[in-house]
């Protein structure tokens, strides 16, 4: 019996102690090399970022009916006749029916006031002044608003140009030599005007420019040529086709123009300016939109008059009627000219209204 516990006590001994060892052997592991490092991976190339791209403006559906332009003069002026004269191309150019309504009176004033409202601002409504007449306006007092108060189509035409006319038989050929004989006379020369417009700036301008004149209200441009012959008046200054036939038939002479170049239909009449008389009324016609037109309908009407410029049936009726090639500027670059001019007009005010 003795021999027999002796013998499982000294079994148990050797279990507990193979599991020291095999606890000693699990806390404290040999050491082992380090395994061998791996090159890093090298980083994805960088793919192009696409520039971000507007999505295209949608083509604009317009015009679908009748445009009405509204001409503030007298039906049979000169910007009545050449623009009706260009319709049916503008038209073509459209793709609809064109009316044409004359708003005159006030040198302008009454067409703008009338049309420039927001019931007209619908892209059907268009207003056509030269801008000589919407810059002399407001630089008289004749109205309070200038080129801004409406949206800007652009420039579609030039005027056939503003010349000094006398009658033929005047004794002075050069606006130098009617300067002096006008110094020479006890009483001021007559000139013919539109009271409040463009013209009457115009004898202002001349006044400045040392010529001894009157201005007198002579009405509109076919009239003051009846009163220029009849010698009612000594001078006044017309549009080219105003007093074509007259020059051409010898009853009367041309001083000189009053715009910035020669006009093409009469390269042998000398600008004021190539005379050394600092006077000039670089006029253009002009077709603004009601204020609160959609600036894209502005845009793509400017558009259609530089295109139809290019048709050789608008050149001529252009040659024929202004006396000019025909001339188109953006929408920018009329904003810029009439800007100019205004100014040019706003620098006479205290002469114009004093």
């Amino acid at each position: 019996m003795k021999r027999y516990l002796s013998l499982v006590l000294a079994m148990l001994m050797i279990v507990f102690a193979l599991t020291g060892c095999s606890s000693n052997s699990q806390s404290s592991p040999a050491p082992t090399s380090a395994p061998a490092q791996q090159p890093a991976a090298e980083a994805p190339a960088q793919q192009p970022v696409a520039e971000p791209t507007e999505a295209p403006a949608p083509e604009l559906d317009w015009p679908k009916q009748v445009i009405n332009f509204v001409i503030c003069y007298a039906a049979g002026g000169s910007q009545d006749v050449s623009f009706r004269a260009m319709l049916p191309k503008l038209e073509e150019e459209l793709g609809v029916h064109c009316i044409v309504t004359n708003a005159e009176g006030g040198n302008t004033t009454i067409g703008i006031e009338q049309y420039n409202t927001p019931e007209y601002a619908d892209g059907y409504t268009f207003i056509l002044v030269n801008s000589a007449s919407i810059s002399a306006n407001q630089a008289t007092g004749l109205s309070d608003y200038d080129y801004t108060s409406m949206d800007m189509v652009g420039v579609y035409a030039k005027y056939p140009g503003e010349f000094l006319v006398v009658r033929a038989d005047a004794p002075y050929d050069t606006i130098d030599e009617f300067i002096e004989y006008s110094n020479a006379q006890s009483t001021p020369l007559k000139m013919g005007i539109a009271a409040g417009g463009a013209i009457y700036v115009a004898s202002e301008m001349l006044k400045a420019a040392g010529a001894n004149l009157v201005a007198i209200e002579a009405g509109g441009g076919g009239s003051r040529m009846t009163q220029v012959l009849g010698g009612h008046i000594d001078v006044t200054s017309v549009p080219y086709t105003t007093c074509k036939e007259y020059l051409e038939s010898g009853e009367l002479k041309a001083l000189c123009t009053l715009m910035r170049e020669r006009s093409a239909a009469a390269t042998d009449i000398p600008t004021a300016l190539e005379c050394g008389i600092d006077v000039v009324q670089n006029t253009m016609y002009v077709c603004f939109a009601p204020k609160g037109t959609d600036p894209a309908i502005c845009k793509k009407l400017n558009q259609a008059f530089a295109a139809i410029a290019e048709d050789q049936e608008i050149i001529d009726i252009s040659m024929d009627m202004l006396g000019q090639m025909p001339y188109v500027l953006s929408v920018e670059d009329s904003i810029k000219e009439m800007a100019e001019q205004r100014d040019a007009y706003m620098a006479l005010v205290d002469i114009l209204q004093g």
